[in-house]
């Protein structure tokens, strides 16, 4: 996950609220998804102290979060929602993911990808983490029935 510390958000809240706040937030995104403006003002109501543009960005900073559909899918658009991963997915799958290993991640993700040119890809996808998709290729779904991938500068796939 991406680190807030460093961030100028977290010199405006108390250390001692994060944990209280990233609770609410959770709550809140387990139930519905929402922008992250509204979180944070749902979360300034419970936490005055701090402004809403924080805690909407602690939020989305610290928790496992999914941005869904119609935002999430390639070729379409629409308001940046968040929800957190447990809802999208549901309990049984996050409970495993500290379990899965990478590779198993990685094929699950290359297995949502579009196939088709333009956008992102598995080309693209397999460009971004390099060695490890090549030697996981013969292992995606899909991929031995496209023939070999196009070769890249550096001489591997994509």
């Amino acid at each position: 996950m991406r680190t807030f510390a460093g961030t100028a958000w977290s010199k405006r809240i108390d250390a001692k609220d994060v944990e209280d706040v990233l609770a609410a937030a959770t709550a809140l995104l387990d139930e519905e998804p929402l922008s992250r403006a509204a979180l944070g003002r749902r979360l300034h109501e419970s936490f005055p102290g701090v402004d809403a543009e924080t805690l909407g960005m602690l939020a989305t900073y610290r928790i496992a979060l999914v941005q869904p559909t119609p935002r999430g899918l390639w070729g379409e658009s629409g308001q940046a929602l968040w929800i957190s991963l447990r809802a999208w997915v549901g309990p049984d799958l996050v409970d495993r993911v500290p379990t899965m290993r990478a590779a198993d991640v990685l094929l699950r993700y290359l297995a949502a990808l579009p196939a088709g040119r333009g956008g992102a890809g598995r080309t693209d996808a397999r460009r971004r983490v390099g060695r490890t998709v090549r030697a996981l290729r013969a292992r995606a779904p899909g991929d031995r029935d496209r023939g070999p991938a196009p070769r890249g500068r550096d001489g591997g796939a994509g």
